[in-house]
């Protein structure tokens, strides 16, 4: 094994990588860019254990000391851009984005970064793409790493000396049959989590502990030296977001920073002596401030000025070499070289670090957890932000009168749209004496025997169970009128082109619905399932005497995150303009909805009504405004803020309950 010389290809090949990523994250090319992670992955598995090897071959290797290393190398920089970051989120951000970025700065400082974004997938979380500490979960994956695999190196030495490499080979194959598995089981979780990119990380240990027996000539190391860099940057250049990763698709740039590594072992190659030269080895030892400070400042960049122009993006990947070159030469390199001094200080300084970062974390979380610390006007406009309706979620949600003597009046029936509406819905209905309920399922069209073919068979078998017993519930609860609220237009023409997002499997097919197995995804297929089932549920409900109001959906926003954008308008109205406050039009509502209402009328009778807002939302056929001085109407794309039900759809909801509570059967039965 080579005594711990210097590598500046490594360094290089760091270069390589943290390019990549950063050209990535930023949409400069590299679509695959992502896999530098896994680049690294390789290296450090390779350097550490040389390191371990090398200590352990001499007899002067200790935990202590290993940890202490990795104290220096990793925590300065790391707990500097952290700080940084919340206090710039502070300033930035607005408080739910806030008290996310402090959740997840105390989940790296206790190395549960990847653990924490890992179950940040819910319906209405902010997405992973607007955490500033996003990056962090590799970070957290390495130092899980670091403190687990010394001590198994230990342990199988100890006891299996002579079998060490081969059973780290076992254990790195398990890793990788895992991580294939989960790629399409568990994704979220293989993306994340260790067990399934322990294999990466092994990969180098293996070239590390198998050094010393690669005896390849220069005719055999100088093309597989090429090799393995045409395979890293192949899948740079070829994988996407829609490549399901890591799984298979990560052997090539694994193996490929693997190969190149093994390859200049003992002596360089050519491909080597290229990624040695001055400019790929200074980017090299910049490679990790690189990495911390990129996110960050994209994610707030991006946050401040929406979509980024070519010179914002560029303008953001200088001020990263910047304030990396600042923090290598100022954090980085003092605090390796002399100022932490043995174990001693390095743990005192690792436990302050991690104290002093979730101190104040816990403290902007606890500020800004409740609204309720906020002056009125922001209370309002960060509830629109982040009122989740979770009140309304829960089984048998009531709404009106809460009287357990009565029987109810009616019953709210819908997906995520539905669950906007009960604010108001149980507000009138308190008005007119009426008691209701609220069955709502997020993400679920509420119709029996349909599901989505895109979503997960446990999502869709989950959901039908939920279909059939709700339809059952209502039909034994006696109740006469049920108000049936979802967003109907998608489940027949898919998802908007504003929130296709192909890196977590949501593009446009993705809300279709089906009631076959035998058929291809299509908007008219979708229409033909829906009106099916819709059919048949309807005839259902019509043979108990059960009445159905169907709300038709409600247009849609030509922008994402409008709460949120609101907020920044009211808070830096230098940096935006208020251009987007113009909604869709009434032609472009009439069109989008145009099968949905077609659907919908052919089917209406005595026991199907069909609501159309179309009046509330262009009245006198003036245009449709997304938020007005002092609150947003819309929370997203086509989510309503409780402001927005209320401004337009008050008199809607209001007639139909009106209506509703003059039925002869309602009133007389509770006298």
């Amino acid at each position: 094994m080579n005594k711990g010389s210097y590598r500046p290809e490594i360094d290089g090949l760091r270069a390589l990588s943290v390019v990549g990523v950063m050209l990535y994250h930023a949409d400069l090319g590299f679509s695959g860019g992502y896999v530098g992670v896994d680049v690294f992955f390789v290296i450090s598995g390779f350097l550490i254990t040389r390191i371990i090897y090398r200590e352990i071959n001499q007899g002067t290797f200790t935990l202590s000391n290993f940890w202490t290393r990795r104290i220096k190398r990793i925590l300065p920089a790391s707990s500097f851009v952290t700080l940084a970051t919340i206090l710039a989120g502070y300033i930035i951000l607005d408080p739910e984005l806030l008290s996310s970025l402090s959740l997840s700065a105390i989940a790296y400082a206790l190395f549960l970064a990847n653990v924490y974004f890992y179950r940040q997938d819910s319906y209405f979380a902010p997405a992973l793409e607007s955490q500033p500490l996003l990056h962090t979960w590799s970070l957290s994956v390495e130092e899980q790493f670091y403190v687990g695999f010394p001590l198994l190196i230990l342990l199988l030495i100890r006891f299996f000396k002579q079998s060490t490499p081969r059973l780290l080979l076992i254990i790195a194959i398990l890793s990788f049959v895992i991580s294939v598995v989960g790629v399409y089981a568990k994704p979220a979780a293989t993306f994340f989590l260790l067990p399934t990119r322990a294999w990466e990380l092994m990969a180098g240990c293996l070239i590390a502990i198998s050094a010393d027996r690669i005896q390849w000539k220069k005719s055999t190391r100088e093309p597989l030296s090429a090799l393995g860099i045409l395979l890293v940057v192949a899948s740079m250049l070829f994988y996407s977001s829609q490549t399901p990763f890591p799984g298979l698709a990560a052997i090539f740039p694994v193996g490929g920073a693997a190969i190149f590594i093994a390859a200049n072992c003992g002596s360089g190659t050519q491909m080597g002596r290229v990624l040695s030269l001055r400019p790929f080895v200074f980017i090299g030892l910049l490679s990790y401030s690189l990495y911390l400070w990129h996110w960050p400042l994209l994610v707030y960049g991006k946050y401040l000025l929406g979509a980024l122009s070519i010179s914002a993006k560029l303008s953001i990947i200088s001020l990263t070499f910047i304030l990396a070159y600042l923090s290598w030469k100022f954090i980085e390199a003092p605090f390796r070289r002399k100022w932490i001094n043995g174990p001693k200080w390095a743990f005192c300084f690792a436990i302050a670090t991690a104290l002093l970062t979730t101190g104040i974390s816990l403290s902007l979380w606890n500020q800004f957890r409740s609204l309720e610390n906020l002056d009125s006007e922001l209370q309002k406009i960060v509830h629109d932000i982040s009122w989740n309706g979770i009140e309304y979620q829960k089984e048998d949600a009531k709404l009106g009168v809460q009287d357990d003597e009565r029987p109810v009046d009616f019953i709210v029936w819908g997906d995520s749209h539905a669950m906007f509406h009960c604010q108001q819905i149980d507000e009138l209905a308190r008005k007119l004496d009426l008691k209701g309920l609220a069955y709502v399922n997020l993400g679920s069209v509420p119709v029996p025997n349909l599901w989505k073919p895109d979503r997960s068979d446990a999502f869709n078998d989950q959901n039908q169970k939920r279909n059939l017993e709700r339809k059952q519930q209502i039909i034994d609860s006696g109740v006469k009128d049920v108000i049936m609220i979802a967003r109907w237009d998608s489940y027949i023409n898919g998802y908007l082109e504003t929130e296709i997002d192909e890196s977590k499997g949501r593009y446009k097919t993705y809300s279709m619905v089906a009631d076959s197995d035998s058929r291809e995804l299509t908007s008219s297929e979708s229409y033909a399932a829906l009106q099916r089932q819709f059919s048949r549920l309807s005839e259902e409900f019509a043979g108990h005497g059960i009445r159905i109001w169907l709300l038709l959906q409600v247009p849609h926003a030509p922008h994402t995150d409008i709460a949120r954008k609101f907020y920044r308008l009211e808070r830096f109205p230098w940096l935006m303009s208020a251009d987007f406050n113009e909604g869709i039009s009434r032609e472009d509502y009439e069109q989008t909805r145009q099968k949905t209402f077609e659907l919908f009328s052919n089917l209406q009778g005595d026991h199907l009504m069909v609501v159309d807002p179309i009046d509330g939302f262009f009245p006198d056929d003036q245009p449709m405004t997304l938020f007005d001085e002092e609150r947003a109407f819309y929370r997203d794309e086509d989510h309503l803020t409780e402001h927005g039900v209320s401004r337009y759809l008050k008199t809607t909801h209001e007639e139909t309950l009106k209506a509703i509570a003059v039925q002869p059967n309602k009133k007389q039965e509770t006298n």
